[in-house]
């Protein structure tokens, strides 16, 4: 009787280390799906890859002998690189025509380069006279992205020939984790000749309960967890060719 109380103690001790063994295993897996589709993703990076392409196109001018334009081709692509999926607020695309003049610079007398002038750059020999936007519109027409989605998008604007030296393009796109947080507005400053962007507080019900200003965007963002980024993409075009 001893020895079948023995078995009997065996086969229930072995039968809990099997049970145990078996939550374990189910809580590791519970917890590695949490973790791939839950955690990973939602700590995963938003920014919006983007591509362009401008080119002329055409064999020749358009418009009448005496005002020719040029036909400017834009292709667009944003791409959505994370693991889950992302929303998209207004995006925006603008082209300036920039005309360049000869003049002589010493390199030593420019300032240096700071996160707030990072995209401009000094030259010897030539200066940026006039820079003005010459077309512009909305870009990305979708609301949102899934992992790995693609979005294009094709214009076709005009300059003057021989107005401008070579056209520099920008393209924005705002990316935000919470629907229905915040709107956007791009408007052309007549004053400054260039793109502002106006931001709107939104209610639960989707509408528009007030503005604020660019400067406490992030601050708000943060505060409300919304993740807000943006995608600048940038490319130019020589016309004097």
């Amino acid at each position: 009787m001893a020895e079948a109380a023995n078995r009997s103690l065996g086969q229930e001790i072995n039968s809990w280390v099997q049970t145990i063994g078996i939550l374990i295993a189910a809580a590791w897996g519970g917890w590695t799906f949490v973790y791939k589709e839950i955690v990973v993703p939602k700590s995963a990076p938003v920014n919006v890859t983007v591509d362009l392409e401008l080119k002329k196109i055409g064999g020749g001018q358009s418009g009448d002998k005496k005002n020719k334009l040029i036909p400017v081709q834009l292709r667009v692509s944003a791409k959505n690189p994370s693991s889950r999926e992302i929303y998209l607020l207004p995006s925006v695309w603008m082209a300036s025509g920039v005309k360049v003049t000869s003049k002589e610079h010493a390199l030593d007398d420019v300032p240096v380069v700071t996160s707030h002038n990072e995209e401009s750059f000094s030259q010897r020999h030539a200066e940026v006279t006039e820079s003005v936007i010459v077309a512009f519109g909305g870009l990305v027409e979708d609301d949102s992205l899934k992992p790995n989605e693609v979005t294009a998008r094709t214009f076709i604007f005009y300059v003057p020939q021989n107005e401008y030296d070579y056209l520099d393009l920008a393209t924005i796109v705002p990316t935000i984790a919470k629907k229905g947080a915040v709107d956007l507005e791009w408007k052309l400053n007549s004053q400054t000749g260039q793109l502002e962007p106006t931001w709107y507080r939104l209610d639960a019900s989707g509408a528009r309960e007030g503005t604020m200003k660019s400067d406490d965007v992030s601050a708000y963002s943060t505060a409300h967890k919304l993740e807000l980024q943006r995608s600048i993409a940038r490319a130019t075009l020589l016309l004097s060719q």
